[in-house]
């Protein structure tokens, strides 16, 4: 009498579940990034002179070097740390920005996990 298992099917699911989690999770940040980025631009607080500082904010998600999601909003002018840092934070728009996505972030990736099957709501009695 014995018994025969194959873990083929689950090996596959697991090789496909470790694919595209990842791919998911950045897509889902990126979506929320792309919001970040458009909303920093309405709501920028500075008078436009050249219209630079704010036509190149940009929004961005990436896994970096350690496996960490890094998703926030970047100013590409030389003077953005400076209209960011100083003037009493009059001009800062990024950190805000970030700052009140956070937990639409969490969410987002939270959705993009839940998606997988990798997370459940169900409390432990």
């Amino acid at each position: 009498m014995g018994l025969t298992l194959s873990l083929d099917p689950l090996s596959g699911k697991l090789h496909d579940l470790a694919r595209t989690a990842p791919e998911n999770i950045l897509a889902g940040a990126s979506a929320v990034a792309e919001e970040m980025e458009s909303v920093a631009k309405q709501n920028a607080p500075w008078t436009d002179r050249t219209g630079n500082a704010r036509r190149t904010l940009a929004g961005f998600s990436k896994w970096d070097s350690t496996g960490s999601l890094v998703v926030g909003i970047a100013g590409h002018m030389h003077y953005s740390p400076r209209l960011e840092l100083h003037y009493g934070g009059r001009y800062a728009i990024l950190v805000p920005t970030v700052d009140s996505y956070a937990p639409i972030i969490l969410a987002a990736v939270a959705r993009a996990v839940t998606a997988q099957g990798g997370i459940s709501n169900a409390q432990n009695p």
